[in-house]
């Protein structure tokens, strides 16, 4: 069979090539599967040497992406992120036109350095606010806020894992590598193009949907129910409300106070705090937690279970989810008389209902099915609860509380990695683990966490198709293609041959994956570049934008995803507004290159 192929590799590469991105627009597997699926091919057929897939998997990019995957997850674990966004809510109903300013460009500055994915999904139950403020449909919003936040990744190398990774295999070629901010001119010009689109366009071809933004629970941190009780020997006893800061945040609502059996209700804030007061809350779950880890303040229902022998030391204690079940039991019972104290050991922490706050404190919480407990407890009293049947679906909550001391070194450490990349004196990619190994020790976020954070979905796509492009490189496809493009372009003016690169950039990213897109062509355009005689800088510039812009289908880019997952969309909302921000973004990025990244050496 190989005596065959001998002579035909280039050929028979590309065909595969053909194959693999037909694979990718088919979507029988995922992404990922279908990329390693391809490079095992290009493996077996002979095409990569195994010292070369060794070679693949020493390539920084991939290592860099994946350590900034873990600092975005640092920014989120320790309450950054949170603390942004419902500063933006804060301001919603007083200034909504300035907030929409400030909310968009606030996405577009944090995309710019973090992860968008968990910044578009932190946002999103913050534009279903500011469109309830505005008495608009969410629609009209959550679209541009996926744009906002992919056009804020095309502004640094470490916006978006596609520029992290044209950067590592343009490097790979032989290239010098891009200054953090030396793609910022293009990317800027891009973004306020495209944002301007958005601006003056959006208001004809974006939809308006009455019944849009109705988005999981879990997304969109809807409210659980708690009581918060000032302990003995606390710090907060002796204290006015308004006075003690863990209570006073945005995303905390305080509905009561019972003290001596009353309930009050109303302006509680210069209430002065006494030992065993019970505050009323309604908060989301990271924010529950937090609380919970909170020194001073005890969380859940104010009786202890009684059975402490029952209850494992703190450390050995796990917190849990858990749904009612319809049993006659759970169903129309007060929390109270499930015996969780009593029976088993464990403290209830809280309790949400969809959609509802669950009533109007734990002790008059009447359960229905499908309210969902978070307590806490051994891990044995858990199974037992689970073989009563009051309950089911009794997981490991994935919740966790918020460190908020520590957010000042995680913001601390995405600085450092900008500035030391920014001006020469570490590489990206060792600035970013060393960042990440600073974060670890801190505890700006568990190792669990960190691990949990990344992607690896995208490391396998990225090594995988590392291959493949070696394969292309290593079997003279790349040059093929080469040969049989260069003449058609020789004679086209420089402004137009980028117009071709990016709208092929382009047009691929909204059908195959982005970052196989980017492997894929970086080293043709490189090669491009010397057969033309042009800048390869500028060529791999197109590609870096051309890969980025994925405006106009909801399956090109994550953060579309999330989109029309959250709102009531429909797949031809994509292509009303997005083929015509991919013009727009498009004209905008060829003439920013031709200035700043001119093709002429």
């Amino acid at each position: 069979m190989f005596d065959l192929i001998a002579g035909h590799e280039a050929v028979i590469a590309l065909g595969l090539l053909v194959l693999l991105f037909a694979a990718f627009v088919a979507e029988l597997y995922p992404p990922e599967v279908t990329a390693t699926a391809g490079a095992a091919v290009f493996i077996v057929m002979g095409f990569v040497p195994a010292r070369e897939v060794s070679a693949a998997f020493s390539n920084g990019a991939p290592l860099t992406i994946a350590a900034m995957f873990v600092i975005s997850g640092a920014l989120v674990r320790t309450g950054l992120l949170d603390a942004l966004a419902q500063m933006i809510v804060s301001r919603a109903e007083q200034r909504p036109i300035q907030t929409l300013a400030l909310f968009f460009g606030s996405t577009m500055v944090a995309s710019a350095f973090v992860n968008n994915t968990p910044v578009v999904l932190i946002l999103i139950p913050v534009v279903i606010k500011l469109a309830q403020a505005r008495h608009s449909p969410s629609t009209k919003y959550l679209i541009p806020l996926s744009y906002a936040a992919i056009l804020g990744g095309t502004c640094t190398l470490i916006g978006t894992s596609t520029n992290l990774l044209v950067n590592g295999v343009a490097q790979d070629a032989g290239m010098d590598g891009f200054g953090i901010f030396e793609i910022a001119p293009v990317g800027l010009v891009t973004a306020a193009a495209g944002m301007g689109f958005m601006l003056f366009a959006g208001r004809f071809l974006l939809p308006a949907r009455d019944d849009a933004g109705v988005i999981d629970d879990k997304m969109d941190g809807s409210p659980f129910l708690t009581e918060v009780t000032v302990a003995d020997e606390s710090p907060y006893e002796g204290v006015q409300l308004s006075e003690v800061a863990p209570l006073n945040r945005p995303g905390i609502r305080i509905t009561g106070l019972r003290r001596g059996g009353r309930i009050r209700r109303g302006d509680l804030s210069e209430e002065v705090l006494q030992v065993g007061d019970a505050l009323i809350v309604v908060s989301h779950m990271a924010e529950v937690l937090t609380l919970h880890e909170t020194k001073g303040l005890r969380v859940g229902l104010r009786r202890n279970p009684p059975n402490q022998a029952r209850r494992a030391d703190d450390a050995k204690l796990v917190r849990v989810e858990a749904i009612v079940t319809p049993a006659r039991a759970a169903v129309g019972a007060r929390l109270s008389e499930l015996g969780l104290g009593s029976r088993y050991g464990i403290r209830l922490l809280s309790v949400h209902r969809p959609h509802h706050v669950a009533g109007a404190d734990l002790n008059s919480v009447r359960l229905r099915a499908a309210d969902r407990l978070l307590m806490e407890g051994p891990p044995e009293s858990f199974d037992q609860l689970a073989q009563k049947g009051d309950v089911v679906a009794i997981t490991r909550t994935s919740g966790r509380a918020y460190r908020r001391r520590q957010a000042p070194l995680a913001l601390l450490a995405l600085i450092l990695v900008v500035a030391l990349s920014a001006i020469g004196m570490a590489d990206i990619l060792i600035a970013a683990l060393l960042a990440v190994a600073a974060m670890l020790v801190l505890r700006c976020i568990d190792n669990d966490e960190a691990w949990d954070s990344i992607d690896a979905g995208i490391l396998v796509l990225i090594f995988a198709m590392l291959i493949v492009g070696k394969g292309l490189e290593l079997t003279g496809a790349v040059e093929l293609v080469v040969g049989a493009i260069a003449p058609l372009l020789q004679n086209l003016p420089p402004w137009l041959v980028l117009a071709v690169v990016y709208a092929t950039a382009s047009v691929l990213t909204e059908t195959v994956t982005n970052n196989a897109v980017a492997v894929v062509l970086t080293p043709v355009v490189i090669a491009l570049s010397a057969q033309l005689g042009y800048d390869p800088r500028s060529m791999v510039m197109a590609v870096m934008m051309g890969a980025s812009a994925s405006f106009a289908t909801p399956i090109g880019y994550q953060t579309n995803t999330l989109v029309y997952g959250a709102g009531n969309y429909r797949f031809a909302d994509f292509l009303k507004v997005g083929v015509p921000m991919n013009i727009v973004a498009g004209i905008a990025a060829v003439i920013a290159i031709s200035i700043f990244f001119p093709l002429s050496q």
